[in-house]
């Protein structure tokens, strides 16, 4: 039996690699919902389910497209889209969120902070409300709560007082 030395190469096939990240993202993923289902609790059902998965992966590939690449910006990037809709970032109304977003002179944390820095004065009231309905019950593929809702006075998502 030929004897392995200890400072032979560790060998690393591509099908392992990609198990590997497969597994880090479903991780990451797991506590996304958790993080979004603690800051808005009437979504853990949703962001728990088939659909808010989802999503999830829907939000994580819109952050990476603006080189939010770390966990924290990521998480901030899915928070607005839970607040203010899945395509927060194309609706005229934050041109200047996606202005600040595609800025590649601005690291992540930069986009961040800037973002919700202005976020009080620019988007005063409450989150949008979860989606209605259960998982099984819709096939679609958005979170659903993309249409205009009335913003009412009440304390603002970021932890705020209302005016």
């Amino acid at each position: 039996m030929p004897s392995v030395s200890p400072y032979s190469p560790l060998v690393i096939r591509r099908a392992q690699l990609r198990a590997l990240g497969l597994s880090t993202m479903d991780s990451f993923l797991d506590r996304l919902a958790v993080h979004v289902a603690r800051v808005f609790p009437g979504h853990a059902q949703f962001v728990h389910g088939r659909r808010g998965r989802l999503f999830l992966q829907r939000c994580v590939a819109r952050a990476r497209a603006y080189g939010l690449a770390d966990e924290h910006s990521i998480a901030l990037f899915t928070d607005l889209a839970v607040a203010l809709g899945e395509s927060f970032d194309d609706a005229p109304p934050h041109a200047w969120m996606r202005a600040l977003l595609a800025d590649s002179g601005l690291g992540a944390s930069a986009k961040m902070f800037l973002v919700y820095k202005d976020l009080p004065e620019r988007c005063p009231g409450a989150p949008l409300p979860p989606p209605p309905g259960s998982d099984e019950d819709d096939e679609s593929s958005g979170i659903g709560i993309e249409a205009a809702v009335p913003r009412s006075r009440e304390p603002l998502w970021w932890g705020e007082a209302a005016p």
